[in-house]
């Protein structure tokens, strides 16, 4: 992301919905040893993938996360 900090942004949405937490997947090209995959989750993400992204992995978290939120 061009000028923001994809870090900066997932702290700023977790601190904006505190209470319905928006589920968010890093997705890196370059950032992905194991440091960074901590800093990521420190930032808030909730998955860290790197590129290319396989599209049964993401399709596996997002269905996850469907499936938690019809059970809630």
């Amino acid at each position: 992301m061009p000028g923001a900090s994809g870090h900066a942004i997932a702290a700023e949405l977790r601190g904006i919905y505190k209470s319905a937490r928006p589920f968010m997947i890093a997705i890196s090209g370059k950032w992905y040893s194991a440091s960074d995959r901590l800093v990521a989750m420190g930032a808030g993400f909730d998955h860290f993938l790197e590129k290319p992204a396989d599209p049964r992995e993401l399709a596996h978290l997002l269905d996850g996360v469907s499936q938690r939120m019809a059970a809630a």
